[in-house]
């Protein structure tokens, strides 16, 4: 579902894809933050690391 939101927000507009790529990687990111809290603090390094990265991508770009 996460992948299918980044892959629409390509052919979005302008400002709808910066929205959407920006909430699909803030919720992979919190989601991922939430598993390395419950889960095991390893998790960080899979999910949220490379969501954050890619979200600082998103904003630098813009």
């Amino acid at each position: 579902m996460l992948a299918a939101g980044l892959i629409a927000s390509f052919f979005a507009g302008a400002g709808a894809a910066f929205t959407l790529r920006v909430y699909i990687l803030a919720a992979i990111a919190v989601a991922g933050v939430y598993g390395a809290w419950t889960v095991a603090p390893r998790v960080f390094f899979f999910q949220p690391l490379p969501a954050l990265l890619a979200l600082a991508a998103v904003w630098a770009a813009r």
